[in-house]
């Protein structure tokens, strides 16, 4: 990564650490603590992957003390990019998203919390990433 890159990344880190955000993990793709189906890990990894080749920094299980804990988390290495979340969630009802849009995008600096229903997510790993890479608009 480029210098420059490098420093729009740290900025946005320092950013989502001053607004309590926990994203200084080590790259890679964390498990949930509590129970975790193996398409939510699935559809995890093809987050990650549909991220990174579009050149976001990507963070799982970004905690904060009052807010939770966001599945995966966009952080931008260039400044025409702006971080974002992602929550990954199974047949999620209006009040899931509303209690998400509320801990993960107001007041955050997220530009944006994408609430993905995995019932409507493809089996296969490629066919996965290709629809969560839609749904992102990436």
């Amino acid at each position: 990564m480029s210098n420059k890159r490098k420093s729009e990344y740290y900025r946005w880190l320092g950013e989502l650490s001053r607004h309590g955000w926990d994203a200084d993990k080590a790259g890679g793709i964390h498990a949930n603590y509590g129970s975790e189906t193996a398409k939510h890990l699935h559809a995890k990894a093809a987050t990650f992957r549909v991220l990174r080749a579009a050149d976001y920094r990507v963070r799982t299980e970004v905690s904060h003390p009052e807010r939770g804990e966001i599945d995966v988390v966009a952080i931008p290495t260039s400044d025409d990019q702006r971080p974002f979340a992602v929550e990954l969630e199974t047949n999620p009802t209006e009040e899931i998203i509303s209690d998400k849009l509320d801990r993960y995008y107001e007041g955050t600096p997220f530009v944006e919390c994408y609430v993905i229903n995995l019932n409507d997510v493809p089996l296969h790993i490629q066919e996965m990433g290709e629809h969560i890479s839609r749904k992102l608009g990436l």
